[in-house]
């Protein structure tokens, strides 16, 4: 019984066991199926990525073949390599022997320089040049064959009432820094003329600073005068400083000059020298035995009420500036040559000609956000110390005192890429006290004129298109309103071309000048 009991359970466990054995067989070879496809999966994606890179590399180089059929390194691009390998090793040269000397070149965004490496030594270079197209119109009167007043007929000439043309209104080159040491300065500027492409010196000074504050120079330069005139002609609001300042500028003075920087903000200038025009380079003589004055003063003050005194350098504001609000006073005294002037006496009396006079200025500038303006007046005080007839030709007391007024505005705009527009006007009057026509008859005591126009800075001061207009209301005198005897320049200047303007004929007025400039700093 206990057997046969037995024996269907032992074959029951058998039979389980060949079951498990099946099953786990199955197992096995399902996951071994399922690793094989697996690996055959990413067997598959590496082959196709190699396939890939067989394929690109087959790309590669066949562009490699191309560009080796091509013959890249032709003739040309042989000959611009070995010119470039050239340039790089004159670079290198170059930069080794300022390396050896302790000196460094370049460009500082202004102008080229060369300095020692301990900056003891500086040598600038910049230079200026103003290229312009001049139309001049005004009513003519006629003449006869030799050149008197006459009635228009047949027998009679008109002048030409209109000129134009070109010229290189002002070109010049600039050398200034210091020697031995930031405090010892020197300037030399090179100006070319216009009429005649003849080379002068335009400012020639040495310089030292005593202290940060108190500097003084000697040499030629620009008097301490009218602000106008101390403005660069590169930094000037119309294409040519006004008629105002071309009567009463002392120009350019020898002598010796002291810079007081008494704050930030406050600029004390004085100047001893021999006269106004005296450094000018259409004087007779600038030699010391040939000057004509015995004495001349001149004294400034410059206040920056608001604002960056540097501002005081032109005349233009930009969209992006603050405000600056500017003003000025100035002073000239000066006694002409006393004893025989000029190796002549008046013919009629014998007495020497001997001409004392006072110029004194005021003017004041406002710039804000690319608006600007500015006023200016000057007056002169002449008096003539000579006996009975020792006087102007035509003069009928020895005293004058003329003046002028200026007064100008403009609008600095954003235009982009490409820089800024300043549309501007100008107005200026002229006072001849009676002078001009006592002494110049036919022409007008009172002149007033307008000019107006536009500027464009594509790179500011440096690249400048300037077009403007000037419209004379009165008549112009030829020359000088006062004319000096025996030559003596320091008197009221007339007319000068290079303002575009001409002499009138006697009763003629509304003459116009058209001026196209473009001015190029570097």
């Amino acid at each position: 019984m206990g057997f046969r009991g037995h024996e269907p359970i032992g074959f029951l466990y058998q039979e389980r066991r060949s079951m498990k054995k099946l099953t786990l067989m199955a197992m096995a070879l399902t996951v071994s199926l399922c690793s094989a496809a697996n690996a055959a999966s990413d067997l598959s994606a590496e082959v196709e990525a190699l396939k890939a890179q067989v394929k690109q590399q087959q790309v590669e180089l066949q562009q490699l073949r191309v560009q080796s059929s091509s013959s890249w390194m032709n003739e040309r691009r042989s000959q611009e390599v070995k010119a470039l390998v050239q340039q790089v090793l004159a670079d290198a040269d170059t930069r080794a022997a300022l390396a050896e000397g302790g000196m460094t070149a370049g460009h500082n965004g202004e102008n080229f320089f060369l300095a020692s490496e301990d900056g003891s030594f500086l040598l600038r270079i910049s230079g200026q040049i103003q290229i312009r197209h001049t139309s001049n119109f005004r009513d003519r009167k006629p003449f006869d064959a030799d050149g008197n007043p006459a009635t228009l007929d047949e027998t009679s000439f008109v002048s030409d009432a209109g000129l134009a043309g070109f010229e290189n209104r002002r070109t010049k080159i600039r050398f200034d820094g210091h020697i031995g040491g930031p405090r010892v300065h020197y300037v030399v500027q090179l100006a070319v003329q216009p009429d005649d492409n003849e080379v002068n010196g335009d400012i020639i000074t040495i310089g030292y600073d005593l202290t940060d504050n108190l500097y003084i120079w000697a040499g030629e330069d620009k008097g301490p005068f009218l602000r106008e005139e101390i403005v660069s002609s590169s930094r000037q609001l119309a294409a040519e400083r006004s008629l105002v300042n071309e009567v009463f500028s002392l120009g350019v003075q020898q002598g010796v000059g002291l810079n007081w920087q008494a704050r930030e903000d406050i600029l004390l200038s004085l100047m001893i020298s021999d006269g106004a025009n005296s450094g000018e380079e259409d004087r007779r003589s600038k030699a010391w035995d040939s000057d004509l004055n015995d004495f001349a003063f001149t004294a400034r003050l410059d206040w920056t009420f608001e604002g960056d005194p540097g501002e005081a350098a032109d005349f233009t504001s930009d969209p992006t500036d603050e405000l600056f609000i500017h003003g000025g006073a100035a002073v000239h005294y000066e006694v002409t040559e006393t004893g025989n002037y000029n190796g002549r006496a008046d013919p009629n009396s014998g007495a020497p000609y001997n001409d004392t006079f006072t110029m004194w200025t005021l003017d004041a500038a406002v710039e804000y956000q690319g608006f600007n303006a500015f006023i200016a007046f000057v007056m002169m005080h002449t008096d003539f110390e000579g006996a009975g007839s020792a006087l102007p030709a035509g003069a009928s007391r020895p005293d004058f005192d003329p003046w002028g007024l200026v007064v100008q505005a403009g609008y600095n705009m954003d235009i982009g890429d490409n820089g800024t527009l300043e549309p501007f006007v100008r107005w200026e009057h002229l006072d001849f006290d009676s002078v001009a026509e006592t002494v110049n008859s036919g022409y007008d005591d009172e002149i007033d004129l307008i000019t107006f126009g536009f500027n464009w800075y594509h790179k500011k001061h440096a690249s400048k298109f300037t077009l403007d207009v000037v419209w004379a209301l009165d008549t112009l005198p030829g020359g000088s309103p006062i004319a000096s005897p025996g030559g003596q320049a320091q008197l009221l200047r007339g007319v000068s071309s290079g303002l575009g303007l001409l002499g009138d004929d006697p009763d003629e007025d509304g003459q116009i000048a058209l001026r196209a400039q473009y001015q190029l700093l570097f």
